[in-house]
């Protein structure tokens, strides 16, 4: 079944958008606007391709019900005026259970782009590094220790959401 609602009402591609958001996020860190530039281009570049092919299934697997979403939804910038509430309500549980590898991998991107500007651009040596930048040495341990339980919540079946 296509889904037509929720995020997919304002937008086809959520998730490429979302990713997108993050990846401009890390890079606006290294406040270096070339790299930003280079970087959100070879992301356009990169997710065209992938968008063209599963938008050539989803035609073929959903016919005239795909050409008429696709026709009145954005590929990628969103139209939130579009907005069809889903079916199903938020659920915290099965948002954790699938999203903790995105934060894991987003608190270990901001860190490592603050690792990289002191220590290999700017030659701070490590071990001065993570006395004065202790908070970015908290904030990933903490990111990890959170992705961790979440991880081990989601293996014990305690974020299974009933009807999900």
């Amino acid at each position: 079944m296509l889904n037509r609602v929720g995020m997919y009402s304002i937008v086809r591609n959520p998730l490429y958008v979302a990713n997108g958001i993050m990846l401009f996020g890390v890079t606006l860190a290294t406040a270096t606007f070339w790299f930003v530039a280079v970087t959100m281009l070879a992301y356009w570049l990169y997710i065209e391709r992938i968008i063209s092919a599963e938008e050539a299934y989803l035609a073929e697997e959903f016919g005239e019900a795909y050409d008429d979403w696709a026709a009145e939804t954005p590929c990628f910038l969103p139209r939130v005026s579009r907005w069809k509430a889903p079916d199903l309500s938020f659920s915290l549980r099965l948002m954790l259970r699938r999203e903790y590898p995105g934060f894991i991998a987003l608190a270990t991107a901001f860190t490592l782009v603050e690792l990289i500007s002191d220590v290999f651009l700017e030659g701070e040596p490590f071990r001065r590094w993570l006395v004065t930048d202790r908070d970015w040495v908290i904030f990933f341990v903490t990111a990890m220790a959170i992705g961790l339980t979440i991880r081990s919540l989601k293996k014990l079946h305690y974020l299974d959401a009933a009807g999900r």
